[in-house]
């Protein structure tokens, strides 16, 4: 194999980082320095008081003095006329709040945790005496919101620590709350598509794709997601009506906050190990294959300057050798034999594919292919925060994050690994300032990610001739009667900043925050792919006739940058003790992306709209650098409200309505971007026009590109709609709450989500089904994208949460809900198989990602320490903990198809049960007879479209339980050593996947796959 692509894949990745700045840590402490009194999202909480005296009657002018515990800053304010006080932008941690006023005893409340974006109300009731008294209280945890009406879930640091994760990844954490599902790093918040949730690490943009917001890195091959565990301190999720502060967060924003350093010196080492012999065998394979993994690292946190200066320093890094499973339809012996002897030319192509290994129809076309191929995953990741109180007035912080994560993914083509290659830099600066009656936040972002992404067959050249430019005469691919395996060089990433301010302000009953955002978005590609020959039947593929031929000519390297400003006022409004109503707006505009090579040239951005939409005929080209229009008025009002009817933050009725837009994915605009505008970056051909030039196995890019350029032939544009505005969604929130006992509490809520002018993309310039031709003959198919998706999100959401009592702390959630969509009910780029151009409405299904019911259990509960047992007795029986988390839901939406040359053609229901209820013991889950295809005609085309629905059908049901057994060792009460066991589906249950929906594949309707088998990890932490 010619590995030297692999290199000019990197350089390519590496002239993208080149060209922006080298050292965020420095640029980042400029720009921190050079502010004075200037958030993306909340790290911080606010905590109101209402002193009072025993009779009820308020308090005005006493002190109220607030101190962190462990880094002992302290915060001060006055009760105004009303008895209130308001402390703003408070750091997460635990605080002491002390109360002192003439005539009454000093109220010291100890252990006030206080975690990011909660709001906290309390009453506090001072008792009379002088002031050398004083009444010391120990706090209880907030269980009930009678502030504001958001969704907020919170996991602390211990849920964190000890809850099973698996290769200690935060990402799965995120699912354990109402109306949240999660697919690798994508996650869904409230029917909101997974581009309506934002991802921020301290507050500032943390996204792992830089052209689509996601924990996990383009291609979710990195397992340290977000941070390393060893640096959260809290994990939050807002949705519902959120304040206005939040952008671009139409489901949600999912928060990651990290520890910070405190006065104590305090620190760990771990090492958590996986083998293959710890491991219940997977239940396709008949053995078990390899598994090394080895996960190591530390932190070491405490102060540089006693009360003024703190530091936090993580490292985390794994090492994962492994034979991973692969499986897929392949040719058989018998038509590997014919198409050989009928196209000698295809014999490279099927030389990288296997033959079956599983029992199979000798006579048939395809088998099943089963085995394993080797896997390897390294990353090395740092974290580094400094936090500076420089006064009693004001505080700063630096978080400096550095992921470095490869992966080398085997398929069912040995000589087609995948392999990865990511680059991670990203800093969050924050400056806070405090006064008696306002206070000012700023922040800087920076978030820089890259990928090299490299198909091993892309390395496969054409034996018989030099290709005259990089990538053009790259091993064409086969795609016929259920097989394929295709391959691409790609290279994408680039760097985000942002600017944050934000000012809070007091004024009698009012709580005020205003402020603003600045963000400049980039996004990078380069991009080839190996031509893909797609053939109808196995008659056309012997006959070497293609239905459809892709050609991805690609882009050379590329930047495109947006820029978007936010402005926001809210006011939380206490109308009474009783009532609080929160009111806020903000507007955002959003620019558009424009592309640019390296010095400013091409490729760019070659955007057009349609003159007439029954003949797609074309617009003259936009500016390259006005390739569709900025949004600029994006106006987005909220208002919500909490009544506390007893007054005594025991029940509390809360909601609320909101609109929440967001701006365009990057990853909908890349495919606009051409190195010229006679070399679109793919054309596709239908088997009319195949036919017509006479494209047969084998072409290359090189050969093809001259007729589009010479304008024989057109290319397959994205097509943006000039005018594409933002979408948005209205946001409903109706809920109680209630606090059982001081432990425990309720909260029940309906929730719901109107999604207006969602982008999609619909497939335009098809041929007619019955002639072949296009209606505008001189492009191939269209990839047009406009604001027609609407989307509908109705659930009923119940939580049930226990605080640390008894050393136990547990939460269940339930949501049962459902959304639709016309299209995939998201904002990202992702495929709608919309049949009929002009009939979208006719698509309107449940969305992508919709699920029905979803429970999840989570709870960590120690057991006794027997403190007053012998010696051996408490070092055998005590100090044990156990953790769990037990999920169940039903099955998400499955898409019957029937490729032909019409995109997003589906077969007919014929009648008949669709889903056979045996399938567990079958492993038919889909009954074949219930279905039909459509008959095609001599273009390869559906002569109608079938009468099955998009999504009509659901897959298999799940649940997993996730346990963990941990043992603590005390040692001179400072130091602590756990040795731990997690169990991944510990009970060895077998969770089918969805089966294969390909109506011509032989292995239609049945299951190839399962989510896994027991995995089991060892694991060692030792902390001081």
């Amino acid at each position: 194999m010619d590995t030297s692509n692999v290199l000019i894949s990197k350089s390519l990745g590496a002239q993208n980082m080149f060209r922006y700045p080298k050292n965020a840590t420095i640029l980042s402490l400029v720009v921190f320095t050079s502010l004075q009194t200037l958030t993306a999202q909340v790290t911080t909480a606010t905590f109101y008081g209402i002193v009072t005296d025993p009779s009820g009657a308020v308090v005005a002018g006493a002190e109220a003095t607030l101190t962190n515990e462990g880094t002992q800053a302290t915060l001060r304010q006055a009760t105004d006329n009303s008895g209130e006080f308001v402390f703003n932008f408070v750091p997460p941690g635990t605080y002491t709040l002390k109360i002192q006023a003439n005539g009454f005893k000093v109220s010291s409340n100890t252990g006030i945790a206080l975690s990011a974006a909660e709001n906290l109300r309390r009453t506090y009731v001072l008792a009379v005496g002088a002031v050398s008294e004083s009444v010391e209280v120990s706090s209880q945890v907030a269980l009930v919101n009678t502030v504001s009406a958001e969704q907020r879930e919170s996991l602390n640091a211990t849920q964190v620590q000890e809850l099973p994760l698996s290769r200690r990844n935060v990402a799965g954490l995120v699912t354990l709350s109402t109306g949240v599902t999660r697919n690798g790093g994508d996650v869904y918040l409230n029917g909101a598509g997974r581009g309506g949730t934002s991802v921020s690490v301290d507050g500032t943009d943390a996204t792992g794709n830089p052209e689509r917001p996601s924990l996990a890195m383009f291609g979710d091959f990195n397992y340290i997601n977000g941070i390393s565990v060893e640096a959260v301190g809290e994990v939050q999720i807002i949705k519902g009506v959120i304040p206005a502060e939040y952008t671009r967060s139409m489901g949600g924003n999912l928060n990651i906050i990290s520890r910070s350093g405190t006065n104590q010196l305090h620190g760990s080492v771990f090492e958590n190990f996986r083998a293959e012999n710890l491991n219940a065998r997977s239940q396709f394979l008949q053995t078990k294959p390899g598994v090394t993994f080895n996960q190591f690292g530390g932190s070491l946190a405490g102060p540089i300057l006693k009360d003024r200066l703190f530091g936090l320093f993580v490292y985390e890094g794994y090492r994962e050798r492994a034979f991973a499973a692969v499986s897929g339809n392949v040719p058989t012996e018998r038509l590997r034999n014919d198409m050989i002897r009928a196209v000698p030319a295809y014999k490279t192509f099927l030389d990288t594919l296997p033959l079956p290994n599983q029992p199979h129809n000798l006579a048939g076309a395809t088998g099943q292919f089963i085995g394993a191929g080797s896997l390897k995953n390294e990353d090395n990741h740092m974290v580094i925060k400094p936090d500076w109180r420089i006064s009693d007035s004001m505080s700063a912080s630096v978080t400096v994050t550095r992921f470095r994560p490869t992966r080398s993914q085997p398929r069912v083509q040995a000589i087609n690994s995948r392999e990865f290659t990511g680059v991670t830099d990203r800093v969050s600066a924050i400056y806070t300032y405090f006064k008696s009656r306002w206070t000012s936040e700023s922040r800087y972002g920076y978030n820089k990610n890259v990928v090299d992404r490299l198909d091993a067959i892309f390395n496969v050249k054409d034996p018989n001739k030099q290709e005259g430019k990089f990538g053009g005469r790259r091993l064409p691919c086969i795609n016929a009667v259920g097989f394929s395996g295709c391959g691409e060089i790609l290279t994408l990433g680039a760097p985000n900043h942002s600017f944050d301010q934000k000012v809070a302000l007091v004024s009698g009953r009012h709580s005020f925050k205003f402020g603003g955002v600045f963000f400049r978005r980039s996004i990078g590609r380069a991009n080839i792919e190996n031509p893909d020959i797609r053939f109808q039947n196995e008659a056309d593929l012997l006959a070497n006739i293609p239905n459809i031929v892709q050609m991805t000519f690609g882009t050379d390297l590329y930047s495109a940058r947006s820029k978007e400003w936010g402005i926001f006022v809210q006011d939380d409004f206490r109308v009474s003790k009783k009532l609080v109503v929160n009111f806020g707006i903000r507007n955002d505009y959003f620019g558009n992306y424009v592309a640019r090579g390296p010095g400013g040239g091409p490729p760019h951005s070659f955007n057009r709209g349609f003159v007439d939409f029954g003949t797609f005929q074309h617009t003259p080209i936009r500016p390259i650098d006005n390739p569709y229009d900025n949004d600029g008025v994006n106006i987005a009002p909220r208002l919500g409200f909490s009544f506390n009817p007893d007054g005594q933050s025991k029940n509390v009725i809360r909601g609320g309505v909101s609109t929440m837009f967001t701006n365009l994915a990057g990853e909908t605009v890349t495919q606009t971007v051409q190195n010229s505008l006679t070399e679109p970056f793919r054309s596709v051909f239908s088997r009319a026009e195949a036919l017509q030039f006479n494209l047969r196995y084998p072409q290359y890019n090189e050969d093809v590109l001259p007729l589009v350029r010479g304008g024989q032939s057109g290319g397959s544009p994205r097509v943006l709609d000039p005018q594409l505005k933002s979408a948005y969604a209205f946001s409903l929130y109706f809920g109680y709450q209630r606090e059982l006992n001081t432990k425990m509490a309720l909260e029940t809520a309906y929730v719901g989500n109107r999604g207006i002018k969602w982008h999609t993309s619909r497939i335009a310039n098809n041929v007619n089904p019955l002639t072949g031709i296009r209606p505008n003959p001189a492009f191939a198919t269209m990839d047009y994208w406009d604001n027609a998706d609407s989307t509908w999100y109705h659930g009923w959401q119940t939580s049930l949460r226990y605080r640390m009592s008894q050393r136990l702390t547990a939460n269940i959630h339930h949501t049962w809900s459902k959304a639709l969509a016309y299209g995939a009910g998201d904002v990202g780029w992702t495929a709608t198989n919309t049949p009929n151009f002009y009939d979208l409405r006719s698509n309107k299904a449940i969305a992508d990602g919709s699920v029905l019911h979803v429970m999840n259990i989570n709870a960590v509960y120690e057991l006794p320490r027997l403190t007053g047992s012998s010696a051996a007795v408490r070092h055998v029986l005590g100090g044990w903990q156990v953790a769990t988390i037990f999920t169940a839901q039903t099955g998400g939406a499955i898409n019957l198809t029937h490729p032909t040359g019409i995109n997003g053609t589906r077969p007919d229901y014929v009648g008949g049960q669709p889903i056979l209820d045996n399938y567990r013991q079958t492993l038919v889950y889909l009954n074949r007879a219930a279905f039909a295809p459509v008959p095609e005609n001599n273009f390869g085309n559906a002569i109608r479209l079938g009468n099955l629905g998009r999504n009509a059908l659901r897959g298999p049901g799940r649940w997993n339980a996730d346990l963990s057994f941990g043992k603590n060792f005390t040692f001179l009460e400072k130091y602590r050593l756990q040795i731990r066991t997690d169990l991944f589906n510990s009970l060895n249950h077998t969770n089918y996947n969805n089966p294969d929906t390909n109506i011509e594949s032989a292995n239609f309707g049945r299951i190839t796959g399962t989510a896994g088998a027991r995995e089991i990890q060892l694991n060692a932490r030792f902390v001081f």
